[in-house]
């Protein structure tokens, strides 16, 4: 079994790294994948803004067959506390000069 944790966003060609992640497994292997489906941009230190679905994401790994693609509802998303809270974007606008938490 592979795992591709919470990492397709931060590449720029998902399908490569879809590729070479089956082309680990043996026969009869399996990959398990997560992708953050609703998750405000987040630099480390890039971020595509992939946020792909179940059927996605089945076909982006070509050749493999899905055994469940499940969304996990979490409650509320970021754009549900954006909602109620508006003044949290200014901390974006605040951390845009300084894009980085540390030297």
């Amino acid at each position: 079994m592979r795992c591709c944790c919470n990492l397709l966003e931060h590449v720029t060609e998902p399908d490569r790294l879809a590729y070479h992640c089956l082309d680990l497994l043996t026969p009869g292997g399996l990959v398990f994948v997560t992708v953050p489906f609703s998750y405000p941009y987040h630099r480390d230190p890039i971020d595509t803004m992939y946020r792909p679905s179940p059927s996605e994401l089945c076909d982006l790994f070509t050749g493999a067959r899905l055994l469940d693609g499940t969304i996990l509802g979490m409650g509320e998303s970021y754009r549900d506390v954006v909602r109620d809270r508006p003044w949290l974007l200014l901390r974006h606008v605040w951390r845009f000069p300084v894009p980085f938490l540390s030297f």
